[in-house]
């Protein structure tokens, strides 16, 4: 074999192994991926996008976007989060591909930082993992796109309450467990996509459950729950401006 024939054939392994690399097989599979019907058209969910958009002409530019379910929603966070001008795009009920459904009303609003706290609906309702991990894909990925300066964070999936919360079965899976697959793919993916991880499962989880001592319900956190999560996001803030 010739030198021109061993250089062509080094070029071509060059790049089928370049092809292959696991960031950018990552990148076809969200590029590949295609949403399920819409199931997000509830009036609740249509208002509160509504009320978003409104928000957008008047808001200024938030110093941190939340966006998730209720969770997101319910937290008193201009209190825990003061001073900080936030933008609060929990919506209840919601799940990723909900998220998915307005990322351009975040971007819209260029916030500097955003947390993305997505997954307890997904899991209770026992969606499957190409279910939640794709629309979850695309939403890290166009954020990393479209807002390329601002701090971007990922929140860990909390676990429920197995005494307080009784729906812990859901098509053939244990809550929990399904809570812990998914949190290590949030892991992974943020390590992919260059994402800040703010973990509230590993603070907030004792024997596999949530701390009573932070939940109203089971699944939703109390006053205590919030104070720590809210920490948890100012230290993670504080650690990417360093």
């Amino acid at each position: 074999m010739n030198v021109n024939n061993l250089l062509m054939a080094f070029l071509h392994i060059r790049n089928k192994l370049h092809l292959c690399s696991p960031k950018r097989l990552l990148v076809r599979k969200m590029r590949s991926w295609q949403p399920p019907p819409p199931h997000f058209t509830s009036e609740y969910y249509l208002a509160r996008i509504s009320e978003f958009a409104k928000q957008l002409d008047s808001h200024q530019r938030p110093d941190l976007l939340l966006l998730g379910d209720s969770m997101i929603e319910k937290g008193d966070w201009a209190r825990l989060l003061s001073p900080a001008t936030i933008f609060n795009m929990g919506i209840s009920g919601d799940c990723a591909a909900g998220v998915l459904n307005r990322v351009d009303l975040v971007v819209s609003a260029h916030p500097r930082a955003v947390l993305v706290s997505i997954g307890t609906n997904d899991v209770c309702w026992g969606y499957s993992d190409e279910e939640f991990l794709g629309p979850l894909r695309v939403i890290l990925f166009r954020l990393r796109e479209s807002l390329p300066y601002a701090q971007l964070m990922l929140n860990t999936i909390p676990p429920v309450n197995e005494t307080a919360f009784k729906i812990m079965k859901r098509k053939g899976h244990v809550v929990n467990e399904k809570v812990v697959e998914w949190n290590n793919e949030i892991y992974n993916l943020t390590k992919s996509l260059e994402w800040s991880l703010v973990d509230l499962y590993s603070k907030a989880e004792s024997e596999g459950e949530l701390k009573s001592s932070l939940t109203t319900d089971g699944i939703h956190l109390n006053a205590d729950g919030y104070e720590l999560w809210a920490n948890l996001i100012l230290e993670t803030l504080r650690d990417q401006t360093k």
